[in-house]
């Protein structure tokens, strides 16, 4: 089975270049990078990790950020073996503290579903509608093996308050309330019901 690592990144040359090296050295074969750069502004990560996850050709999707580094060596190898075909993975990431971010899940789901993130999101709460729809349907997995460093200013006072990390605290908002609305709810369920339907 083959492992697709979809990373959106904008005007983070160190950071996208830190998060290659450690899929390369982490990550077992069979396994494909596409980064998704964003050229006009980091607004669109949802559309552009949906790029990337209409251009790959791997069972196992997962998305990980340009402030991102994989600690654990092989860690692919071993959700081949653990991971249902119809759950989400989460990571322990935060060194330590497991949040709904980069979100592992496989293509049985993104193609019952129709996309990897939902399009109407922008940033934040993109992975917390997956983690959302995963425990309706108790499908909801914590590897705590699987370590990733988050390469944040607010945890890590040597890494620069870009203007990206400004950007992102309005579109929390933004995407919180779209998160909450009746079309988000509705759109939920409706990808509950799909998921149902090829739950083993």
């Amino acid at each position: 089975m083959k492992t697709s690592i979809i990373i959106p990144t904008h005007n983070r040359p160190d950071g996208l270049k830190r998060i290659v090296e450690s899929v390369k050295r982490c990550t077992k074969e069979p396994y494909e990078i596409l980064v998704c750069p964003n050229i006009v502004g980091y607004s669109t990560m949802v559309s552009n990790a949906n790029r990337g996850f209409k251009e790959s050709t791997g069972d196992l999707m997962v998305m990980f950020c340009d402030d991102h580094e994989i600690m654990t060596e092989g860690w692919n190898e071993r959700l081949m073996d653990e991971m249902p075909i119809d759950g989400v993975w989460l990571p322990n990431t935060f060194d330590g503290v497991i949040m709904a971010y980069e979100p592992i899940v496989t293509r049985k789901w993104t193609d019952a579903v129709g996309y990897f993130l939902w399009p109407k999101l922008r940033h934040y709460y993109a992975e917390s509608w997956l983690d959302d729809i995963a425990k309706r349907l108790d499908r909801r997995f914590n590897c705590g093996w699987l370590h990733l460093h988050h390469h944040h200013p607010e945890r890590d006072p040597s890494v620069p308050w870009d203007e990206t990390y400004n950007q992102d605290r309005k579109r929390y908002a933004d995407d919180a309330r779209l998160f909450q609305s009746g079309d988000g709810e509705e759109e939920r369920k409706k990808a509950v019901d799909r998921l149902r339907k090829i739950m083993t």
